[in-house]
């Protein structure tokens, strides 16, 4: 038995769940979308040069890594009623969903790409700033902290760094103000993108997820 076939034998075991009805739908929209992937990327499996394999690639593995990871997740955290974590995740995987349906929607998708890794870009440099101000604050309280710790920050930030040169001021001064706006790498927040992806008839869940997500942060 794979993956889906169990997924899909946990949904019809617990049917009656309004809750895991509605992510039966959207694990319906991510089905969709690797069937999409795995026919565009078919003719270029088993032979090719280098260039030839399209710029969807990026989403035929991480889109789909991710959201079976994600998907499982909620199914296990659901099975020991750990309700809240398995809730908050929700959110992650709505927003997996929109964001590749936004990305086969657009026409030029190497620059897309180019906008999603300039994204993850600096959202790893704030992840940076998350952890000196972790460090600082171990040191703070402890007077020491690992040099492990250190090593993890101070190669990060090399990466990132590196990483930045790819791209010009202008672009990355864009990127960072969509992100303090909370748009995503399309420039779309995600009252917006749910309507764009057509499913808006998630946005309740996506709500719900979101203000679950900070109340246990608090």
């Amino acid at each position: 038995m794979n993956n889906y076939q169990y997924i899909t034998n946990l949904f019809e075991i617990y049917k009656d769940d309004p809750e895991l009805k509605e992510l039966r739908g959207i694990f319906g929209e991510g089905i969709s979308i690797i069937d999409k992937l795995i026919d565009e990327f078919k003719p270029f499996a088993f032979e090719y040069t280098q260039g030839d394999i399209p710029d969807y690639r990026h989403y035929l593995f991480i889109f789909l890594a991710r959201t079976k990871r994600i998907f499982i997740s909620i199914i296990i955290l659901t099975l020991y009623n750990r309700m809240c974590e398995a809730f908050m995740l929700k959110r992650a995987f709505i927003e997996n969903i929109v964001n590749t349906k936004i990305f086969l929607q657009r026409k030029k998708r190497g620059k897309s790409l180019r906008k999603i890794r300039l994204y993850e870009i600096i959202n790893d440099g704030l992840y940076c700033d998350f952890l000196k101000r972790d460090i600082d604050d171990e040191i703070k309280r402890r007077g020491f902290t690992f040099a492990s710790n250190i090593d993890v920050l101070t190669k990060l930030k090399e990466e990132v760094n590196n990483d930045l040169t790819r791209f010009t001021d202008k672009q990355v001064e864009m990127m960072k103000k969509l992100i303090k706006t909370g748009a995503g790498w399309h420039g779309e927040k995600m009252t917006n993108a749910l309507v764009i992806s057509k499913m808006s008839d998630h946005s309740q869940l996506y709500d719900l997820s979101c203000i679950t997500a900070v109340r246990h942060a608090n």
